[in-house]
């Protein structure tokens, strides 16, 4: 098991918009969303964390597994 880091530059990002972000409530949106698609995409991790500074987000899922788990489908045809 791994930890999965993203750091993007961007352009300037408003002051006002990290702020909302990260001050305005105990859970960060931002956080919760990145774990909402890690489960979508069915990749196991422990915890995600985000960070933010006007031209550059950083996004990092710790511990997480080296592959999806399996998904299984059945398709009855008629």
């Amino acid at each position: 098991m791994n930890n999965l880091l993203f750091e993007i530059g961007c352009e300037e990002l408003p002051a006002t918009n990290l702020a909302d972000i990260f001050e305005s409530s105990s859970e960060n949106i931002l956080e919760i969303r990145l774990g909402k698609i890690l489960e979508e995409k069915r990749i196991d991790f422990k915890r995600c964390r985000v960070w933010a500074t006007p031209r550059r987000l950083v996004f990092l899922a710790e511990t997480v597994e080296a592959s999806q788990k399996p998904k299984e489908e059945r398709i009855k045809i008629i």
